[in-house]
């Protein structure tokens, strides 16, 4: 196992390394090491001149887990040291590609397309962007003192989309489409319930599955929008599914501006089944991504809201914990999406970016 720093590869043996990936977050690696040990590592990344509110050094950790080889593509965030009875363990963190997006001011977009707000959101950092279509423009969208990732995350929330990243490349996708691709690919993870009598051919069986029974909203979130209209006449259209408080409201020119946003957010509103998958570890099962869990030879696709990895190298072991949503008694069509083949992650400077433009619809 490596850490390039640079083009220098260091090689290390840590005793676990977590990767965490969720919605809207950073995704996160945690590489645990022993006292003395982790310290002789610490002391060649030349860590000393990173504050503790600076982004620190690139850095790519190569991680192999059954054969199968991941690179995560990050920043080194930060080390803790920690002591209990007398021994001490070196934790390293890194924080993803997409964590240089600290920066930000406020700006606000009217009558503009959700594809191109994003895109702008994005164009200083050299991140690419994949991005679910949506045709309806937002009559208003405003970033306020927040970071362009935050913006990111929000713009996402307002329009049910789900914000994860692979990479370099920022995703902000719909669930139940996502769901349907996974249709039709034969490369989607297939893994079987606890104590299922189904062929092991199928996939690896989960030592725990736990499917929540209510229903919770995707998308269609509390809104309200307001104005005056060139007759001086006052308007307000409100609505929404979801459970979270009303909005305080956005501020538009006309009453039709305020019935095309309503019909926006009433047309992203549904209900989603949620579940916990603890099993087996798999790389690629990642927020953003999808699995196949069978149910009396019934798959049941899930669309993977975040995931942990837990590798131990010295057991060869592998453990994951997937926080699942799926649209409920729904069996979703094939969506067909043919993707070119994706860039390539390069170092420019001192961040990491895609070698080649990329921003595309589905």
């Amino acid at each position: 196992m490596y850490i390039y720093v640079g083009t220098t590869p260091i090689v290390i043996n840590p005793d676990q390394i977590v990767i965490e990936e969720a919605e809207g977050m950073h995704d996160l690696a945690t590489i645990y090491f022993g006292g003395s040990y982790g310290r002789s590592i610490v002391a060649q990344l030349n860590l000393g001149d990173v504050g503790a509110n600076d982004i620190g050094p690139p850095a790519a950790v190569e991680i192999v887990s059954h054969s199968t080889l991941a690179k995560f593509y990050g920043y080194i965030d930060t080390t803790v040291e920690t002591r209990t009875t007398g021994e001490s363990a070196v934790e390293l963190y890194f924080l993803a590609a997409t964590s240089i997006m600290r920066n930000g001011a406020p700006r606000v977009w009217r009558d503009e397309r959700p594809y191109d707000i994003a895109s702008d959101l994005l164009s200083t950092y050299g991140l690419g962007l994949e991005m679910d279509k949506l045709a309806v423009p937002m009559a208003s969208f405003s970033q306020t003192n927040q970071s362009d990732w935050e913006a990111l995350r929000n713009l996402a929330v307002l329009n049910g989309l789900s914000l994860t990243a692979a990479g370099p490349i920022v995703r902000l996708k719909d669930v139940i489409n996502t769901t349907r691709r996974a249709k039709g690919s034969a490369l989607t993870p297939w893994f079987r319930r606890p104590g299922s009598q189904e062929r092991s051919d199928l996939g690896p069986e989960a030592t725990q599955f736990t499917q929540v029974a209510s229903r919770t909203p995707v998308g269609g979130e509390r809104y309200r929008y307001y104005g005056i209209d060139s007759l001086g006449v006052s308007f307000e259209v409100s609505g929404g599914v979801s459970a979270i408080g009303k909005s305080p409201g956005t501020l538009v020119k006309s009453l039709g501006a305020a019935l095309r946003e309503s019909r926006r957010h009433d047309s992203m509103g549904r209900f989603v089944t949620r579940a916990t998958f603890e099993g087996p570890g798999l790389i690629g099962c990642s927020a953003g991504d999808c699995i196949i869990v069978d149910n009396d030879r019934n798959p049941e696709y899930w669309y993977i809201n975040s995931s942990r990895h837990t590798i131990t190298p010295v057991k060869n072991d592998h453990t994951m914990t997937l926080e699942l949503c799926r649209q409920e008694g729904v069996a979703p069509g094939y969506i067909s999406t043919t993707i070119p083949p994706r860039p390539d992650t390069v170092l420019i400077g001192k961040e990491w970016r895609c070698d080649r433009s990329w921003a595309i619809e589905l």
